[in-house]
């Protein structure tokens, strides 16, 4: 009888080797989310996971509460996030500028939230996390009556464009980039809005750029949101000396041959986190066709680009068919040149409130 059982057993453990263990897929690993006061109250939520199927569509669900001392449940969601389709692999999203409405002033509110990576093709969720809050410590935010207090600086970066002219019909690829110091290990959010540039006495807007320096990042991405017509960057706390791609326009000029040197592009720098400081420059490169900001698949970062390995410039549209338009003018000569030369740098350290 002793020998009997201990035959199905080795049986039962065989059969159990045999049986494949599928690897985990499709997860969403970090969720992230940083509120401001405002006015008006609002947050932004970053979402990032592994291992998506190219073949699938996705999005992040989401839900944010805020709770205060005597139990007022403020809740915000359920919302959700659509993830580019075709993606594949790791993924880095972010939803931008939510509206946190009903949060009072003076009174301390505790944050939490779920995540949850939906599979749309397969009709399931595959995964839930936790939302952290590396810029509200200890999970929390207190509103003043003023509002939110950010860290605030305007600068101004100029640069001669070359003598080539530049004919209707084609497009300037204007790209800045940056650097940045002061950035703590909880990571910080780094904002560039008012943007312009202009060129000939003409002033051009230019779409308002975000950074999330994220210590649960391993990689730079950048995505840039139609509705809200910003880009985001998201990069690692640790990629914070790295070119980091930040904000970029295509403009069609019409005819320039004759160009009033010098170029200006203009902007507000804020941030939520004091001692932060930002070194940053631009590009400027000459097209003859120019796709949409959603195909051109620009590079976000110089070495630490999420599935992109090559020595291109951060700013880079890595679109093959957008990079056989590349033409001379602005500040590049063609070729290879994709961002056009960079201008000087730029210091910016943002003046906080006292």
């Amino acid at each position: 009888m002793i020998s009997r059982h201990l035959t199905i057993l080795s049986i039962a453990v065989a059969l159990l080797i045999a049986i494949p263990v599928q690897a985990m897929a499709n997860l969403i690993t970090a969720a992230s989310a940083t509120f401001s006061c405002g006015p008006p109250a609002s947050f932004t939520a970053t979402f990032i996971g592994i291992d998506l199927d190219p073949t699938h569509s996705y999005q992040v669900n989401f839900t944010l509460t805020a709770t205060s001392p005597t139990g007022t449940v403020l809740s915000t969601g359920p919302l959700s996030q659509a993830i580019p389709p075709g993606r594949s692999g790791d993924f880095s999203v972010t939803y931008v500028n939510g509206t946190a409405a009903n949060i009072v002033a003076g009174i301390t509110y505790t944050l939490a939230g779920t995540a949850s990576l939906y599979d749309i093709t397969a009709g399931a969720t595959t995964s839930t996390v936790s939302v952290t809050f590396p810029n509200n410590p200890n999970s929390q935010i207190t509103c003043g009556n003023q509002g939110g207090g950010l860290c605030v600086q305007g600068s101004k970066a100029n640069a001669n464009f070359n003598g080539t002219p530049i004919y209707s019909g084609s497009s300037i690829w204007f790209n800045a980039n940056l650097k940045s110091s002061g950035i703590p290990s909880t990571g910080a959010t780094v904002f560039f809005t008012g943007s312009t540039v202009t060129i000939n006495n003409t002033t051009y807007p230019v779409p308002n750029a975000q950074i999330n320096f994220m210590p649960s990042a391993t990689c730079a991405s950048t995505t840039f949101n139609a509705s809200t017509n910003t880009w985001i960057t998201t990069v690692p706390v640790s990629g914070n000396t790295d070119d980091i791609f930040f904000d970029g326009v295509a403009l069609g000029v019409g005819t320039l041959a004759n160009i009033q040197n010098p170029v200006v592009w203009n902007g507000t720098f804020s941030t939520n986190t004091p001692g932060v400081s930002i070194q940053w420059k631009w590009g400027a490169a000459v097209y003859k066709a120019f796709t949409g900001y959603d195909g051109l698949s620009v590079k976000p970062s110089h070495s630490l680009a999420c599935g992109i390995n090559n020595g291109d410039q951060a700013g880079t549209p890595e679109n093959p068919v957008t990079q056989k338009q590349l033409i001379g003018g602005a500040r590049g000569g063609g070729g290879s040149n994709f961002t056009g030369s960079w201008s000087g740098t730029f210091n910016v350290t943002p003046v906080c409130p006292h």
